[in-house]
């Protein structure tokens, strides 16, 4: 098994997620949507898949920009250089990250590109 998917109302997963944690701080515990929580092992994250990228071309976590959208994005948000989230983000996610761009219906992806990259 490499994932655990635990479904039900919001204030049950939060409930969840909160206790979870709390006894396993060595898994990897994050909600994908305000109603699905995720469990795994504690070497599964983004943020770990950026440090293997990290490793492999030669760069820093302050040389990265994430983009994410969800709760699920909120570890390497945190680690990455610059975290941004998108506009139709969970206020949540809005709140850890660096910056906030429009919504993905707005283009918002393509807007925090050419923002940095042109």
């Amino acid at each position: 098994m490499h994932k655990c998917l635990c479904m039900g109302e919001p204030q049950i997963i939060n409930q969840l997620e909160s206790t979870l944690k709390d006894k396993f701080p060595n898994l990897t515990i994050y909600k994908s949507k305000d109603t699905y929580l995720e469990i795994m092992s504690g070497n599964a994250s983004k943020s770990n898949a950026i440090k293997k990228l990290e490793n492999l071309y030669q760069i820093t976590n302050q040389e990265i920009m994430a983009i994410g959208d969800n709760f699920n994005d909120m570890d390497r948000l945190k680690y990455a250089g610059l975290g941004v989230a998108m506009g139709n983000a969970p206020e949540e996610v809005k709140k850890i990250a660096d910056e906030v761009t429009l919504s993905n219906n707005e283009d918002g992806l393509k807007h925090i590109l050419q923002k940095y990259f042109e």
